[in-house]
């Protein structure tokens, strides 16, 4: 009888490691290319903190502030000089969706960054003024931390004051003005380890913290240090 027929056996096939290519990386963007501040979010009892701690600063005695003071409400840019021009405003945060950029309270969407920066406020209220000399710069703990997709960067701050922080990145460049507690600033500008997307980024703001969550360009590992 005839033998049975032999099972076709699998070839393996090995392709030299000299012809593997790693996946081709982004071109890193300048670190000239404009700064955009991040969406926020505030926690409920950040919040119910900051509320009570307004009804405090209405019953204490007003400080007297130097024409140089300038209004910190966001949108508004007034100088102590100024006090007689209306205090016009944006009370919500700023959002960057799908190339749309617009302020959560008024909703009015641009594509245009520069535009964006001049829209005029949506809610009339009074100044909240600072002298900018008054500020204290001070350090904080901070450390960060990076999943397959993001890169967190978190400030370990009391009693922060979300509408007098700025917190602006680009691709490749972050820049953290942290006010907190009895005038104190907490300043981190840095040139990133790797590329992010700003529009998919957020700032969270809580009662002891502030985490900066970062959306990778490209789903690679950065080094050791996410600042070069």
């Amino acid at each position: 009888p005839a033998a049975p027929a032999k099972p076709d056996q699998e070839v393996e096939v090995r392709i030299p490691s000299s012809e593997i290519k790693p996946p081709e990386r982004m071109v890193r963007p300048s670190e000239g290319e404009p700064m955009v501040p991040l969406p926020t979010v505030i926690s409920p009892s950040l919040q119910k903190l900051l509320n009570n701690l307004a009804l405090n600063e209405q019953k204490a005695e007003t400080e007297e502030v130097t024409k140089d003071a300038i209004c910190q409400r966001k949108g508004c840019g007034k100088s102590r000089s100024e006090e007689g021009e209306p205090c016009i405003y944006h009370p919500g945060s700023p959002i960057f969706h799908e190339g749309m950029k617009y302020w959560s309270c008024c909703k009015k969407k641009t594509t245009d960054f520069n535009e964006f920066l001049v829209q005029k406020g949506c809610e009339k209220g009074s100044h909240l003024w600072a002298n900018p000399n008054e500020k204290k710069v001070v350090e904080c703990r901070h450390d960060w931390h990076q999943t397959g997709d993001q890169v967190n960067f978190t400030v370990y701050a009391k009693k922060v004051h979300p509408d007098q922080c700025i917190i602006k990145c680009n691709p490749v460049k972050i820049e953290v003005e942290i006010v907190f507690g009895d005038n104190q600033v907490f300043a981190f500008n840095k040139v990133l380890a790797g590329i992010i997307d700003p529009e998919k980024s957020k700032v969270t703001f809580s009662t002891a913290k502030v985490e900066v969550s970062m959306r990778k360009a490209e789903f690679v590992a950065w080094p050791s240090t996410f600042v070069l």
